[in-house]
């Protein structure tokens, strides 16, 4: 039997709003959440945390987005573009498997616990990332990722998907859960595209992919036109479109599905995520550097339509830490009011992502698995303030547990 706590907060982030007089008791899941006395006649023999002064306790933060591969390549990275930044992408995964190395990715790692994210939907391109996040406590979605636009690519990159994806099984546990990326609707053959849907089918996998991201995209699956053209004319000698946008969507139909940025969707577009268990990923700091169009989260409010925070990966952004991703959202999205909208991004970053990542946590609830972070709040914050202040100044856990099992930070 798992080791009991009781863990007694002055606050509690819970329901979407900070209460306090609440402890909880926890092994891998939580057990009970009442006064602190109650839960200690119930559970006598549980160890009670030593915490922090004003201490708050939330569910742990989860990024469903996230690049851990490419952190190490940092100054090849042209902003301000898509085009150019892709052009610099494309330039340095031929080098990838060399560049690439087992302590950035740690680093990676580390910065993303010690930032409150307690579990994380990792894009893998090439698989360099696996044994090293099968050995880190951080519970993670790995969507094994394929690309590939070209005809004569398809057989080699079916073979390595399969070939990830036998290593990613082999790594499975409670916290190692395989999972489909299929990069986008420009850059993978309609081929590529059908064999990774059938296999994430067949498997019941999760489903992530980038869509409608950049302007030039836009462009492309409407027109077959602009940039994207002259990209692939430049690198590849032929341009091809496969489908277009509706098309796209339509091979997710029935799939449960995280398609990231969706900066340039359309309402007619969004009309195709009813009644689909379809989710849209945020990244405003990658929207900011690679294109300048935020997703406008008001006309997926508009559709009932959910959308999560993320960070994408250090190709596109200066941090991987989620609260630095929640600052960013709160000066890109200034129309919001403030205390609300920092409360929206917390739901964005713990309840919501946690469903579309069908998981069992991201809220304080009995039952939920017991992913927790606490972090020590100034005395002189005002309750109603403590969220917007946990953002703005970047505070960070000092205390964190995965599955009931504590982190060192």
């Amino acid at each position: 039997m798992n080791k009991i706590f009781i863990a007694n907060p002055k606050y509690i982030f819970i329901n979407g709003k900070i209460e306090i007089g609440l402890a909880i008791a926890f092994n891998k899941n939580i057990l009970a959440i009442d006064q602190f006395e109650i839960l200690n006649n119930i559970y006598p023999d549980a160890e009670i945390l030593s915490l922090k002064n004003n201490s708050l306790l939330m569910a742990g933060f989860i990024n469903s987005h996230v690049h851990l591969e490419y952190n190490n390549i940092i100054g090849e990275y042209k902003y301000g573009s898509y085009i150019n930044w892709l052009q610099t992408v494309f330039d340095s995964f031929k080098y990838l498997n060399v560049s690439i190395n087992k302590q950035s990715i740690q680093n990676g790692i580390k910065s993303l616990l010690q930032s409150g994210t307690t579990t994380i939907g990792a894009i893998s391109s090439r698989g360099l990332d696996l044994e090293l996040l099968a050995e880190s406590p951080i519970r993670k979605i790995i969507f094994n990722e394929i690309i590939g636009s070209q005809t004569g690519a398809i057989e080699w990159a079916t073979y390595d998907l399969e070939q990830r994806i036998n290593k990613s099984e082999s790594l499975k546990s409670d916290k190692f859960i395989p999972a489909i990326a299929i990069h986008s609707p420009f850059s993978v053959h309609s081929i590529l595209q059908n064999r990774a849907i059938e296999i994430a089918k067949s498997r019941n996998y999760l489903i992530s992919t980038h869509f409608l991201e950049s302007r030039e995209e836009r462009e492309w699956l409407d027109h077959e036109t602009g940039e994207l053209k002259n990209f692939y004319l430049k690198n590849y000698g032929r341009a091809n479109r496969f489908v277009n946008s509706f098309e796209f969507l339509s091979q997710f139909d029935g799939l449960k599905t995280i398609f990231a940025h969706g900066s340039y969707l359309t309402e007619q577009e969004l009309n195709l995520f009813q009644n689909q268990d379809w989710t849209v990923s945020h990244s405003p700091v990658s929207n900011r550097l690679l294109d300048g169009k935020i997703l406008d989260i008001n006309l997926l409010n508009k559709f009932n339509i959910d959308w999560i925070l993320s960070t994408d990966g250090m190709s596109s952004n200066f941090s991987i830490n989620q609260i630095d991703e929640m600052r960013s959202a709160i000066f890109s999205h200034y129309h919001k009011q403030l205390n609300n909208f920092a409360v929206e991004l917390i739901l964005a970053s713990t309840s919501i992502p946690a469903k579309a990542l069908n998981l069992n946590s991201g809220e304080i609830a009995i039952g939920r698995d017991s992913d927790l972070i606490f972090f020590e709040i100034d005395n002189s914050i005002k309750i109603e303030d403590i969220i917007v202040h946990i953002i703005l100044r970047g505070y960070k856990p000092y205390l964190m547990f995965i599955l009931g099992n504590k982190v060192d930070l």
